[in-house]
């Protein structure tokens, strides 16, 4: 299944800023996270950190590409720490307005799903601003069947009336 769920205002909701736990690398593909997160999950216990809310993925990259994915995983925590090695401490913006799809099925659904979502948004008169963020919800820690996988895919946008003029 693939489906939009939009909160408040049928199109984007507001993201506070919050305080992460995050190890940002270039990897094979988006395929390539899962040693990452587990290098993560290793790093919070060891470090005893409490976390405050549910862990997301930065995508860096300007466009969507299938290689030489810019990610940053992140994991929103009560308090800093000390950066340890790739591990780091920092703030993240909030958004205004967080354009919001889930996509039920396995990982590989995930691309097509995102291409769908924004060329929606750009057909609406909607503006990427800024890197996007996905949540996985149900994944193959707590979901045995890749059809049951749950994601969030979240895109900062504005409308064109809020376009800066250049």
């Amino acid at each position: 299944c693939f489906f939009f769920f939009f909160f408040k205002q049928k199109t984007a909701y507001e993201i506070s800023a919050c305080l992460v736990g995050s190890e940002m690398c270039i990897r094979d593909s988006y395929y390539a996270e899962g040693a990452l997160w587990q290098a993560m999950a290793a790093f919070v216990q060891t470090e005893r950190l409490t976390a405050v809310g549910q862990a997301f993925s930065i995508f860096h990259d300007e466009a969507y590409q299938e290689k030489n994915v810019d990610v940053e995983l992140c994991l929103p925590v009560k308090q800093s720490g000390k950066n340890q090695g790739d591990f780091r401490f920092r703030d993240v913006e909030g958004r205004a307005a967080m354009a919001s799809t889930f996509v039920c099925g396995p990982f590989s659904e995930i691309a097509g799903a995102y291409r769908a979502f924004v060329c929606w948004l750009e057909e609406n008169g909607t503006h990427l601003d800024g890197p996007d963020r996905q949540i996985v919800h149900r994944g193959p820690w707590n979901e045995t069947d890749p059809r049951q996988y749950l994601t969030e895919i979240q895109i900062p946008v504005r409308k064109e009336a809020e376009v800066p003029l250049g």
